[in-house]
């Protein structure tokens, strides 16, 4: 018991030297603490003018991208809508004049084909008006 003592005022006669040492700034007599610091970078004034005119112009090149991505979106769609109207068109043809090796598709199976290929065209349609160009909302 006589060993806890001790250490314990040990323990506290470190922490007010140290307590001592912050609040005069030094260091066991030596230089302040804050000798050693590094000062801090200086930070350039922000110019609020040129922060607006690069706000703006990341805008401007979002506003680009989208209508550049729409664009490339659209021909592709359209480009694959062409070549399967004509696919169908084909189909149609062959299913007309019996050719090429007397090529027949059951009423119901080319009814059925072109009802899909039309309802499939409309649906994308409708899906490229009403998604890539909603409505605009700064009306």
């Amino acid at each position: 018991m006589s060993k806890q003592p001790r250490t314990r005022d040990a323990t506290i006669s470190a922490l007010r030297q140290r307590a001592g040492e912050i609040e005069t700034g030094s260091r066991h007599g030596s230089q302040p603490a804050h000798a050693n610091r590094v000062p801090p970078p200086i930070v350039p004034a922000i110019d609020i003018n040129l922060e607006i005119a690069r706000e703006r112009k990341l805008r401007n090149d979002d506003a680009e991208q989208d209508i550049s991505l729409k664009r490339s979106t659209l021909r592709r769609l359209f480009l694959f809508l062409t070549i399967e109207t004509a696919v169908i068109f084909i189909f149609a043809l062959f299913q007309a004049v019996h050719w090429p090796a007397s090529f027949a598709l059951d009423k119901w199976s080319f009814d059925l084909l072109v009802v899909a290929t039309i309802a499939q065209i409309t649906g994308m349609l409708f899906v490229a008006v009403r998604y890539l160009f909603p409505p605009s909302t700064n009306r």
